[in-house]
């Protein structure tokens, strides 16, 4: 363990260009940015997963309007274990710089809560939780950009049954987000009613279906405004009939016009020079 850190940023924050001496993995608790690895900058939102490796140039880009927290495992291999058939297979995938970030990920926060709770406990319990739980992180991270896909135990088969459901439901329309009319079309893809869709899906995750959908419709709004599409061809892209209509649902989701969020990300994409540091939590400096 390198460094570990729960930073909660002050609007327009900037964690300063620097070169990595470890691997480090982000997970974005809160808000929105932009995370640069080698001059490539990427949009950061909630639930997102950044991986950085050693020796690349990185930087971080608060916005100015919806502040970023996220959380920071920054670790190495080191003596045998870097030699071992084990780590190689986790450097394969942590190396390959296509794995820079992936979106909509839920299964890393509460392992980042229970690091952080190790690291203030202290007790002599601690150091091997500790790196039980620095494994998980990093072990989630592998499976997520191997897509090797974690299988949880369910006692219940019935439940199991479900959760398969729920699961196709959310890789159909994280696949398919931008070409989704009415979600009542879900029903003639998994031959359910919408209305048995909709009470399996809030049941399993705790999320209803149309705020699930939404949420990756404008994620999909986002990352089509910051690649510097129009905004008449995202409203177009996503199904509205109307920029009006597209304009206020995206306000009324993200707190910003589609205008404002596009000045923004063109903004960002080469961050002015340093903004003052005003507030920065670290657990493990």
């Amino acid at each position: 363990l390198y460094q570990a850190g729960d930073l909660c940023c002050e609007p327009g924050y900037r964690v300063p260009p620097h070169r990595q001496l470890v691997y480090e993995i982000t997970y974005v608790a809160e808000g929105t940015g932009t995370n640069s690895t080698n001059g490539r900058g990427q949009p950061m939102s909630r639930g997102d997963v950044f991986v950085n490796r050693i020796g690349e140039l990185h930087e971080i880009q608060s916005s100015k309007d919806d502040p970023l927290r996220f959380y920071y495992l920054g670790f190495r291999f080191t003596g045998d274990a870097e030699k071992s058939a084990f780590v190689r297979r986790l450097r394969e995938t942590l190396d390959n710089p296509a794995n820079l970030c992936l979106h909509g990920v839920t299964d890393m926060q509460e392992a980042f809560i229970r690091l952080f709770s190790e690291l203030i406990t202290d007790d002599f319990l601690s150091p091997s939780l500790l790196e039980g739980t620095i494994h998980q992180i990093v072990g989630t991270a592998y499976r997520l950009f191997s897509q090797k896909r974690y299988r949880a135990y369910l006692a219940d088969q019935a439940r199991e049954t479900d959760e398969k459901l729920v699961y196709d439901i959310i890789h159909y329309l994280d696949s398919h987000i931008a070409d989704i009319g009415s979600l009542s079309g879900l029903s003639t893809v998994f031959g359910y009613s919408y209305t048995y869709l909709a009470h399996k899906f809030v049941s399993i995750t705790g999320e209803t279906l149309k705020t699930y959908a939404a949420r990756r419709r404008f994620e999909k709004a986002r990352e089509y405004l910051c690649r510097g599409m129009s905004i008449t061809s995202v409203a177009e892209a996503l199904g509205y009939q109307s920029i009006h209509a597209f304009s206020r649902a995206f306000h009324r989701e993200i707190g910003l016009s589609p205008r404002e969020y596009k000045r923004w990300a063109e903004d960002n994409r080469n961050p002015p020079g340093d903004s003052p540091i005003l507030q920065k939590k670290e657990l493990f400096p």
